[in-house]
Parts: C-alpha cells; sequence; structure tokens
C-alpha cells in the first residue's frame, strides 16, 4: 500500500515545492535565465506526466480504480496549475524586462537624439560664430586697405605739394641769385662809368686843351 502511493506522494511534495516557489514576489526573479527557467517547468511538467501516468497503473490494481485516478489527476491538475503560475510568472517578468529593455532603449535613443540635436545646434551655433568673426575680419581689412590707401594717396599728394613747393623754393632762390647778380652787375657798370668819367675829368684837368696850330703853309725861296 505504502509502496503504490509513493509516486503520488512524491508528486504531491513537488507540487506543495513548486507552489512556494510560485508565491515568489516577481521583483525576486529579475535577472534569471528565463530560458533556463522554462527548460526546468518544461522538465518537471514531464516528470509530472510520468508521475501521473505511473499512479494511473497503480490505481488499476486497487479496487477503487475512479477514486484513485480522480486523486492522481487532482495531483497532476495541481502540478500543472503550480507549473502554469511559474510561466506566468516568467512571462510577467519577461514582458517588464522587456518593457525595460525598451524603454531604456527608447531613453537612449532620446538621449542620442537629444544630444545630436545639441551637437547639431552647437555646431551651428559655432559656425555662425565663425561666420560672423570672418564678416568682421574682412570687414575691418577692408577698413584697415581703405585707410591705407587713403594714408598712401595723403602720403603721395604731400610729397607731391612738397617737391613742388621745393622747386618754388628753388625757382625763387635762383630768382633772386639772378636779381641779386644783375643788381651787383648793374653797380659795377655804374661804378665803371663813374671811374671812367673820373679819369677823363682828371685827365683833362691836368692837361688844358691847346689851341690847335694854324695849317703850315709852305714858301718857295
Amino acid at each position: 500500500m505504502k509502496k503504490t502511493w509513493l509516486p503520488i506522494i512524491g508528486l504531491a511534495v513537488a507540487c506543495c515545492a513548486w507552489s512556494q516557489e510560485a508565491d515568489t514576489p516577481v521583483n525576486l526573479i529579475q535577472g534569471l535565465d528565463i530560458q533556463a527557467e522554462r527548460a526546468q517547468i518544461a522538465s518537471e511538467r514531464q516528470a509530472s506526466d510520468a508521475a501521473y501516468k505511473a499512479a494511473v497503473k497503480v490505481c488499476f490494481q486497487k479496487i477503487a480504480v475512479n477514486s484513485c485516478k480522480q486523486e492522481a489527476q487532482q495531483i497532476k491538475q495541481q502540478k500543472e496549475n503550480d507549473l502554469h503560475r511559474r510561466e506566468l510568472v516568467l512571462n510577467d517578468a519577461e514582458r517588464r524586462d522587456n518593457s525595460a529593455k525598451a524603454l531604456k532603449a527608447a531613453e537612449e535613443k532620446r538621449q542620442r537624439e537629444s544630444q545630436d540635436q545639441d551637437e547639431s545646434r552647437r555646431r551651428e551655433a559655432q559656425e555662425q560664430h565663425l561666420d560672423k568673426l570672418q564678416t568682421n575680419i574682412e570687414k575691418q581689412e577692408e577698413r584697415l586697405k581703405k585707410e591705407a590707401d587713403m594714408a598712401a594717396n595723403r602720403e603721395a599728394r604731400a610729397k607731391q605739394l612738397e617737391e613742388v613747393l621745393q622747386r618754388q623754393r628753388e625757382h625763387d632762390a635762383k630768382l633772386k641769385e639772378a636779381t641779386r647778380n644783375q643788381e651787383i652787375h648793374q653797380r659795377k657798370l655804374q661804378d665803371a662809368q663813374q671811374h671812367r668819367a673820373q679819369v677823363e675829368k682828371d685827365r683833362a684837368n691836368r692837361n688844358p686843351a691847346v689851341e690847335p696850330l694854324p695849317p703850315r703853309t709852305d714858301t718857295k725861296p
């Protein structure tokens, strides 16, 4: 009798044990190997089916066959319910894990897109800043060039004016020198004329004028 119920008792014990494990909160199974857990459930289901078949065979050896089979069916159903609850727990954990992964992937994608947008805006702002700097540099260079050209023109005009003034000064100096030389020459001429007149006057005073002799006439003897 005891040997007859050993498979059934073993099935019941396993059922109770897995029933206790099925009460494990979902958050405590997060991170478990889902595939390994499903393989374990499948293995236990196969063992439960084998135990049920063995129990049914034992029941045919008893007088109350139907009652025995019904009891074995209840034990098998209880085990199947426990296995199903465990599968639900795994399914829920897998959904939660997939949902968490999806949320994490979406958040990472959002962060990447946000970072890309921030980087794009930063690059655009930097390019605009560089374009503005380049424009300012070009305007500054153009202004400096104009100022340099104007300064060069002023310097050239000043040089030309200085050359004209220098030539005018040289011309005035030459003209002044020529006028002075002319005056000196004129004074020399006047002095020479005065000297010559004085010499003639002095000579006249020293040698009074002699009346000319009458013309000589030749007489024959």
